[in-house]
């Protein structure tokens, strides 16, 4: 993985709030697919962990996005044909607020606010909650498999939810919660309404090598009783390369630097105030 000695060179960036407006976080690996992994499996990981994740669905498989740069050997960015007939399985705490992404070839750990316990625990619980939990599946593979997993990519993932009504009266209020590109034109017969921005950034190392990309996304929403609100996204991903432990952690480190960065560089000073901004 160049360039990854140098990740924490990267300005600490950590915003602190009494009142984050954060409502999830995801933390994922992704690894070479196990080729004799079965249903049977997920069956017998979730009688390790179900005391503390009772709650097992099946959903649709989850596409393993990889990041390509120009030099890159794109043998290591292709993904083997994966095994289209097993599913992803969620294994979910009873309250919701904690969840386990599993199918062959990835591994994630959801951290999701729910309305009776919905204190944002912090990146450094989150990572290591992940790390904990994929010691567990890692254990389990080699104990069944005799395989020793090596994940090839990794990405942390920020929700926000922002109520229109913290702020404003509707999403074209966005200007006073965003840094935003100028939204209403002043065309005559053009009224503005709603707003969607995406933008990709590098991520470098002091060298200037890239090693992976930020995406951020600000886009309208609407809840489950009609209120109006703004979801930013912000997903911090390692390209795909062989790693270390040490090096996901130390890009895991570096991407939630750069999505706090992100974070803090989109958003109005006034914002602060609301989510009760303090030096932590």
């Amino acid at each position: 993985a160049k360039g990854c000695s140098d990740m924490n060179n990267a300005a600490l960036r950590r915003p602190h709030f009494r009142n984050p407006p954060i409502f999830e976080q995801v933390i994922s690996f992704a690894f070479d697919r196990i080729d004799d992994f079965e249903a049977v499996d997920f069956g017998q990981f979730y009688e390790q962990i179900k005391e503390e994740f009772p709650v097992s669905t099946m959903v649709e498989r989850h596409n393993v996005t990889s990041e390509i740069f120009e030099g890159q050997d794109v043998r290591m960015s292709m993904e083997l044909t994966p095994n289209i007939s097993l599913p992803r399985v969620l294994f979910k705490r009873a309250d919701g607020g904690e969840t386990i992404q599993l199918q062959d070839d990835f591994f994630a750990f959801n951290w999701v606010k729910t309305p009776e316990g919905g204190v944002y625990p912090r990146f450094e619980m989150t990572s290591n909650r992940l790390w904990h939990l994929f010691a567990e599946f890692r254990q389990f593979v080699f104990s069944r498999h005799g395989i020793e997993i090596a994940p090839v990519q990794t990405e942390i993932t920020n929700v926000n939810i922002i109520p229109v009504e913290d702020f404003g009266g509707d999403w074209k209020d966005i200007a006073d919660v965003f840094v935003v590109d100028p939204f209403n034109w002043e065309v005559p017969g053009l009224i503005a309404e709603t707003y969607v921005r995406q933008r990709m950034h590098r991520i470098v190392d002091t060298f200037g090598i890239p090693l992976g990309r930020l995406h951020s996304y600000i886009s309208p929403v609407v809840g489950p009783t009609g209120e109006r609100a703004f979801k930013f996204e912000l997903t911090a991903r390692s390209m795909r390369s062989a790693y270390s432990d040490a090096q996901l952690t130390e890009f895991l480190e570096t991407g939630h630097n750069m999505i706090n960065g992100a974070f803090m560089a989109s958003i109005q000073p006034k914002m602060k105030t609301l989510w009760e901004a303090f030096d932590g």
